[in-house]
């Protein structure tokens, strides 16, 4: 028996509490080297799970000349775990995301309202159209992934790790932008919050790393994941976007680098307790490189389906 969305998230509700899906992400931190239009930066990742069993993804997008503490972007995103007749699954939950976008901050939180089966949305930026509550429903559909959290995601719905075993697979689902709506200002073909989505294995990239294209809205990206499913590197070729995991030693000489910036004793990754419901200040910006936050910047033309504006996944 197919079990309908809504059948599906009540059961979910039901059940989502501990699961034995907390095995396969274990807590990690890891840095990224990120390239696109708008320059280089660093993307710091920590992947965890909270005291309600949530999983947890945290993301931090700054330039290696200002540091963590002031970010051009930053996310945090909660899943929650359960499952259905024996089967583990996943749903979204919540997620906040920051954005500036010349230096003016745009923030979005997202909350799952599972009587409605919609998504509410709270906005605050400098235009009067995107401020105030929306919701959106969820379309018809089994499986949804925030873009900020998929591997993980894949993995929560059982399919990355047997699609690395089997060298094969094909999945569809549905996006969740957590920047929407500000995710069209910088991606004008991205105007909607789920966008329907076809992940498929594509083959190995080299030694033990295996790739997955993920098509959606004319247009494709690549999670290129290792044996365990820990995402390495990522490119979206059409938008000018590639990431790059840094090695145990780049990691270590981008912290002491940070380290200098930001002298504090821990770091703003794994301590930063973001109150939902009372969103964190921007940063205050006085450093005369702080042109490193994000500007609109389009390349080709949106009607064509040619975008290339300085943006981020996830």
């Amino acid at each position: 028996m197919v079990l309908s969305f809504g059948a599906l998230l009540c059961l979910l509700y039901a059940c989502a509490s501990s699961s034995p899906l907390s095995s396969i992400w274990p807590r990690e931190q890891r840095i990224y080297h990120w390239q696109d239009y708008s320059g280089t930066f660093y993307w710091r990742r920590e992947i965890g799970q909270d005291k309600k069993g949530h999983l947890t993804s945290k993301s931090l997008l700054y330039s290696p000349n200002l540091g963590p503490q002031q970010p051009v972007e930053k996310a945090i995103i909660f899943s929650e775990i359960g499952h259905i007749k024996g089967r583990s699954v996943l749903r979204p939950w919540r997620a906040q995301y920051h954005v500036w976008l010349e230096g003016q901050e745009y923030f979005v939180e997202q909350r799952l309202d599972l009587a409605q089966r919609k998504m509410l949305l709270k906005l605050r930026s400098p235009r009067e159209a995107w401020n105030g509550d929306q919701e959106v429903a969820f379309p018809p559909g089994k499986v949804f992934c925030y873009v900020g959290q998929l591997t993980e995601c894949l993995k929560g719905q059982g399919f990355l790790l047997p699609a690395i075993g089997q060298r094969a697979g094909r999945l569809n689902l549905y996006l969740i932008w957590e920047g929407y709506p500000y995710v069209q200002e910088q991606y004008p073909a991205l105007a909607q919050l789920f966008t329907p989505a076809v992940v498929e294995y594509d083959g190995e990239l080299g030694p033990g790393l295996l790739r997955f294209s993920v098509s959606f809205a004319g247009q494709a990206f690549f999670l290129v994941v290792n044996e365990r499913g820990q995402l390495q590197k990522f490119f979206w070729v059409a938008q000018g976007i590639s990431a790059e995991a840094l090695d145990g030693f780049e990691q270590q000489a981008a912290a002491r680098q940070q380290a200098l910036i930001d002298p504090s004793p821990s770091s703003p990754v794994a301590t930063e307790a973001i109150n939902l419901s009372n969103p964190v200040a921007p940063p205050v910006v006085s450093s005369p490189t702080a042109t490193a936050v994000r500007k609109l910047r389009w390349v080709g033309n949106p009607a064509d389906g040619n975008l290339g504006p300085s943006g981020r996944w996830p």
